[in-house]
């Protein structure tokens, strides 16, 4: 039997390993959740959502993942500590999947002496059956909780939606484009090994260029395409709900490949183009883009700051992402909607770090959400315009927005192209 300080001294050796340091948001959850069992009281999606992430009243799981990221990646946090540091603990923490309760087991000296002793190799064979077993255990709890799922999807976007109306009734098809982080090959001849690597400071060819000119001892080539940021699998799935109230289908490109150069826009003409992804992934289309009155530019840590040109009065509104706390951050989003010589449409969700690029996202692809973005223009869905760009400010952690405000909104004229 563990007794409440047997389960406290664990909960603390975890959260002071190398695994968590500068996890703070990791650290929060896992003592709730700690706190929660030795206290006996019941934890829930939406419980953790309010009392960890401090989200409103209104946070409704099943529009927002962001418990279940967290969830997913403090497992994760877990487990490899117990592949390093806690390799020989006598007391293991888990945290079942599909549970927010923890637990607590005495792990046997013979368990841990066999664990010292266990190439990688054995680990990786162990790892691969596990996830076998894993694989077709979730496959089975999937057809029995389909319907279940489906009552949960939002309800089907209005037909007539100012913003999502006449992207599916001009008769034009639709691509989905990803902003994919630029990425290049790498041999390392020291170790005689090559390596894919994503170096966020290197975004388009010029930066490549400028690298491989600096250290020209390297041997290094770009990649053809490139890597998918974290947040690309959230987005499809929102996106996906656009779709399916509106019963189009889209293609789906990366930003890498779409467009080959600034002088082959070929692939934007009599097409309608959503974006998605961070402004330094942006590549050609930073050429329609340029259109609006703003300028963008990253400061540090995955943070930046839109200005916004007032033609009008000749001033300049600034909205700067930045660090609030120990724990809570401020990024910023670009919504903009463009229109093209041929009635194409040319949507921009846009974001620095991963809650803008989630968020933005999200915002527009639910019903509710719609709404609440409307009122916020205090623009009259009716007279809502047909091209515009909106700036929003987002409270957030890590991975998840806590309150999003819309801090700028205006209209933009359509511009034809002669």
């Amino acid at each position: 039997m563990i007794d409440d300080s047997g389960k406290i001294a664990v909960l603390n050796k975890i959260i002071s390993s190398k695994i968590f340091s500068d996890s703070d948001q990791y650290i929060e959850l896992l003592k709730f959740l700690v706190q929660s069992h030795i206290k006996s009281i019941p934890v829930k999606e939406y419980t953790i959502g309010i009392e960890v992430f401090k989200k409103s009243k209104a946070f409704n799981p099943a529009n927002d993942p962001c418990v279940r990221i967290y969830m997913y990646r403090l497992r994760n946090k877990i487990k490899s500590y117990y592949e390093s540091e806690g390799k020989t603990d006598r007391i293991i923490l888990t945290i079942p999947k599909g549970h927010y309760d923890v637990r607590f087991q005495q792990q046997s000296l013979i368990k841990r002496k066999l664990l010292q002793r266990l190439s990688p190799l054995h680990l990786i064979i162990v790892g691969i059956i596990a996830t076998l077993i894993i694989i077709n255990i979730l496959t089975q709890i999937h057809y029995q909780s389909k319907q279940t799922t489906l009552q949960m999807i939002d309800k089907p976007i209005p037909k007539d939606d100012p913003i999502w109306s006449d992207f599916f009734s001009n008769g034009l098809p639709t691509t989905i484009v990803i902003g994919d982080h630029f990425q290049f090959w790498e041999f390392d001849d020291e170790i005689q090994k090559s390596r894919i690597i994503v170096d966020y400071g290197i975004n388009d060819q010029a930066a490549f260029e400028r690298f491989s000119r600096q250290f020209s001892n390297r041997l290094v080539r770009k990649e053809r395409h490139g890597g998918l940021p974290v947040n690309s699998a959230w987005n499809i799935y929102d996106i996906n709900h656009v779709l399916y109230s509106f019963n189009k289908p889209a293609d789906i490109e990366l930003s890498s490949l779409f467009i080959a150069t600034q002088f082959d826009l070929k692939n934007i003409i009599d097409r309608n183009v959503i974006y998605i992804g961070g402004f330094s992934s942006l590549r050609e289309f930073s050429t329609i883009l340029a259109k609006l009155p703003i300028e963008y530019k990253y400061t540090d840590n995955f943070k930046g700051i839109i200005t916004v040109k007032e033609i009008e009065t000749d001033s300049s509104i600034i909205f700067v992402g930045k660090k609030l706390d120990n724990q809570y951050h401020q990024d910023i989003g670009l919504i903009a909607k463009i229109g093209g010589a041929n009635n194409e449409n040319y949507l921009f969700l846009i974001g620095f770090a991963f809650p803008a690029q989630i968020e933005t996202v999200r915002l527009l692809s639910r019903s509710n959400l719609l709404s609440n973005l409307y009122a916020q223009t205090q623009v009259d869905k009716t007279l809502f315009p047909e091209h515009f760009f909106l700036i929003i400010e987002i409270r957030c952690t890590e991975f998840s927005a806590i309150e999003t405000k819309v801090k700028y909104f205006r209209e933009f004229p359509l511009e034809r192209q002669k």
